[in-house]
């Protein structure tokens, strides 16, 4: 997938993306609840592309969240 590509369907999904940070943003009592959500979404999409684009952004999320706490840490 071309970077224009991965950017046109990062801007189409941008409401799943909002729907996955506020899924997130929640507390569950257990994490298969937030997965179980999480996964409602990917099933929502219906090309692998699709899925794949809300994959990287769930990735990148994760991502930056350690980055920062490793910053934090670092004081």
């Amino acid at each position: 997938m071309s970077n224009d590509d991965f950017i046109h369907l990062q801007n189409e999904l941008s409401e799943i993306i909002q729907k996955f940070k506020f899924i997130n943003a929640l507390e569950y009592e257990q994490k298969t609840e937030k997965a179980s959500l999480i996964c409602n979404l990917l099933e929502e999409l219906e090309t692998l592309e699709e899925k794949s684009v809300l994959m990287s952004r769930i990735i990148a999320y994760y991502e930056n969240k350690m980055e920062s706490i490793i910053e934090q840490l670092r004081g």
